[in-house]
């Protein structure tokens, strides 16, 4: 089975102009969101548990409308993170988690950040949700 589309100048200047649109647009405030969650969900169950401060740190900031950052505060955080301080690594880990648990949860969530990104892309072109 073949299938073809077909656009004419009509389409196209229709979709170069919602592309400029999607360029201009500075407000990213949507899809960082959805991303910053996505990576949460997954990060939270890479996360080592003991008193659950580590997890409950978790925190998502919108710096501008085209900037955020997520991550961890509890003052352990990048410890438990890297594994050790360089001198020891943490062999028994408290009630479970692993190193590098934010570094794999954005990993592991990769195309899900991608598919959040392609239907906000999307959304903005066609205006279809």
């Amino acid at each position: 089975m073949r299938i073809t589309a077909n656009f004419n100048k009509s389409d196209k200047k229709r979709l170069l102009k919602s592309l400029e649109e999607l360029a201009k647009d500075q407000n990213l405030s949507t899809p960082f969101r959805k991303v910053a969650q996505t990576i949460q969900f997954e990060a939270e169950g890479r996360t080592p548990k003991d008193t659950r401060e580590l997890v409950s740190s978790w925190q998502y900031e919108q710096k501008e409308n085209t900037k955020a950052t997520v991550g961890f505060t509890a003052e352990h955080s990048a410890y438990q993170h890297e594994g050790g301080d360089g001198n020891r690594r943490i062999r028994n880990r408290p009630a479970g988690g692993e190193s590098y648990y934010l570094t794999n949860a954005i990993n592991a969530k990769k195309s899900d950040i991608e598919v959040i990104i392609g239907k906000f892309i999307q959304e903005k072109i066609f205006k279809a949700k």
